[in-house]
C-alpha cells in the first residue's frame, strides 16, 4: 500500500478532506503531516503532497524564516529518500493572502519550483504564471466540485437575496460590490445584500461599515460562517457575488456552484476558462467589468433552472477528479 503524507490532510477549508477521503477509498494511505511530522524522515513516504505556503509567511519576521527554512530543509531530506514531491498551486498570482513576508517567498518558491516532481494546477492559465523552464511539471486536474459533503441534494428556486461569503479581506474587492449596491434606487431594491465573514482587521471593518453607511439593504456580519451554516447560506440566496480583484481559482464559485447556486462574478481568465470548459455556465456564471455592469446584473437578476449545472458537477465529481490523482501517482498525468 502506497503511503501519502499530506500537509494539510484537514483543516478550515474541505477542500482536502473532500481529496484525501476519496484517495483512501483507493488503497493510498494518507497520513496527517501535523499528526506524523517525522513519517517523511524516518519511515518510508511514497508521496509529499502540499499545497497553501501561508503555514511558512503568515507569521511574523522570525517565525516565518524558521518555518520557510525548515521546510526547505525538509524538502531536502525527502528528496534524497526518493520521495515523490507534488504541489498544488492554488494561487499563482499572490502565494498567500496576506502578502506577509515578499523577501522569504521569493527564496522559498523558486526553490520549491525547481525542487518538486510535479505541480497541480486547477487553471491552466495558470502557466502563464510558471517560468517556462518548468512547465514539464505542470499537471491540470480539475477542482473537484463540494456535492460530497452536502446534506441536502435540492435548492429553494424561490430564494432571494443575495450573499458574499468567505473572510472579508482587501484583495476580494467587497468594496466595488457595496458602491454597486448603494447605487442602486431604493424602489429598485427587492434583494438584500448580506455580507457574512471575518473582516481581515478592525480598520477594514470600519471602511466597509463607513461605505455601507445607511443602506439597511447591506447587512455585514463579521464572523465566522460554521460549515453547518454555510449549505444553507449559499442555498437560500438568489445569487453569490465574487468581486475579486485577483483570482486564479475560487473555491467559494466552485462551491456555489455545488449549491446549484447563480454567482455574479469580477470579469477574468478563470471565468472564461469556465465559460470554455462548461458552456451551460454562462446562464448562471453572469461577469461584469464595471460597478454599473454589476448593478444591472443585480437589478436583471432572475432564478435559474438546475439543468444549467448538471455538467459542470457530473465533470467535476470527487470520483472523476481522483481518477486524474492516480494517474499522476503512477507516473502517469495528462498536462
Amino acid at each position: 500500500m502506497k503511503k501519502l503524507l499530506a500537509w494539510p490532510k484537514t483543516g478550515t477549508n474541505p477542500y482536502n478532506e473532500i481529496l484525501y477521503r476519496e484517495i483512501e477509498k483507493q488503497g493510498i494511505e494518507v497520513l496527517s503531516h501535523r499528526d506524523n511530522r517525522l513519517s517523511g524522515i524516518i519511515n518510508k513516504i511514497d508521496i509529499f503532497h502540499f499545497h497553501w505556503l501561508g503555514s511558512f509567511l503568515d507569521h511574523n519576521y522570525f517565525k516565518s524564516f524558521v518555518a520557510t527554512y525548515s521546510f526547505i530543509f525538509y524538502i531536502k531530506l525527502l528528496k534524497l529518500k526518493k520521495t515523490q514531491i507534488i504541489w498544488t498551486l492554488h494561487n499563482s498570482i499572490r502565494f498567500t493572502h496576506s502578502n506577509k513576508n515578499k523577501w522569504l517567498e521569493r527564496i522559498l518558491v523558486p526553490f520549491l519550483l525547481k525542487n518538486v516532481d510535479q505541480i497541480i494546477i486547477h487553471s491552466k492559465f495558470q502557466k502563464n504564471h510558471i517560468d517556462e523552464i518548468y512547465h514539464n511539471k505542470i499537471v491540470w486536474i480539475n477542482h473537484h466540485n463540494y456535492c460530497s459533503i452536502l446534506e441536502y441534494q435540492s435548492k429553494q428556486l424561490n430564494s432571494e437575496g443575495i450573499l458574499f461569503f468567505g473572510s472579508v479581506s482587501p484583495y476580494k474587492g467587497i468594496e466595488d460590490a457595496i458602491v454597486a449596491y448603494n447605487s442602486i434606487s431604493s424602489e429598485n431594491i427587492i434583494k438584500p445584500f448580506k455580507i457574512i465573514g471575518k473582516s481581515y482587521s478592525k480598520e477594514y471593518e470600519k471602511e466597509i461599515r463607513e461605505l455601507i453607511g445607511n443602506n439597511k439593504n447591506i447587512i455585514f456580519e463579521n464572523r465566522y460562517v460554521e460549515d453547518s451554516e454555510l449549505e444553507q447560506l449559499v442555498k437560500n440566496s438568489k445569487a453569490i457575488i465574487l468581486p475579486y480583484k485577483q483570482i486564479t481559482n475560487s473555491g467559494s464559485l466552485i462551491y456555489s456552484l455545488s449549491c446549484n447556486t447563480q454567482v455574479i462574478i469580477k470579469d477574468s481568465f478563470l471565468v472564461d476558462e469556465f465559460y470554455s470548459q462548461f458552456p451551460k455556465l454562462k446562464s448562471v456564471v453572469s461577469k461584469y467589468s464595471l460597478p454599473q455592469e454589476l448593478s444591472n446584473l443585480i437589478k436583471q437578476l432572475e432564478n435559474k433552472e438546475d439543468n444549467a449545472f448538471i455538467d459542470y458537477l457530473t465533470t467535476t465529481n470527487i470520483e472523476n477528479t481522483v481518477k486524474d490523482y492516480l494517474k499522476l501517482f503512477e507516473g502517469n498525468s495528462n498536462d
